[in-house]
């Protein structure tokens, strides 16, 4: 619940980054000359809502992703703590156990919350050909 609820602070906060960076990544350097200029033609095109269009459908995907992936992340790790290392471990074991840990939980949460932000990008780039139109 408290990853979860820390996921949607984290998506309201860097939302208006996630709406640059996607603007970007859609019609590259041809629309805006950087991050700062995309931030700026955006505030005086669509006003400070602008920033926060896709919020809606980033928290359908980053709140699931996060409580998916702390259980899974735990799972993992008692999964290669038991397979991989006596019960006396010493920091590098438990670095690798960590490390091995998230990124195989972070390969099963993106795994199931990937079309979710496949439909994420698609609002963000709709919206923007809507305003152009």
């Amino acid at each position: 619940m408290a990853s979860s609820f820390a996921r949607t602070v984290q998506s309201v906060l860097s939302n208006p980054l996630v709406v640059i960076k996607t603007r970007l990544e859609v019609v590259g350097f041809n629309e805006y000359n950087g991050i700062y200029d995309g931030g700026k033609q955006i505030l005086a095109k669509e006003g400070f809502k602008g920033f926060f269009n896709g919020l809606g459908i980033s928290l359908i995907r980053d709140v699931p992703f996060s409580g998916i992936f702390y259980p899974v992340y735990h799972s993992f790790r008692n999964f290669y703590g038991y397979f991989l290392c006596n019960q006396e471990r010493n920091s590098t074991q438990k670095a690798l156990i960590t490390s091995l840990a998230s990124w195989s939980a972070n390969i099963v949460s993106c795994v199931i919350t990937h079309p979710i932000d496949l439909i994420r990008t698609r609002v963000y780039f709709k919206f923007y050909n809507t305003e152009e139109s």
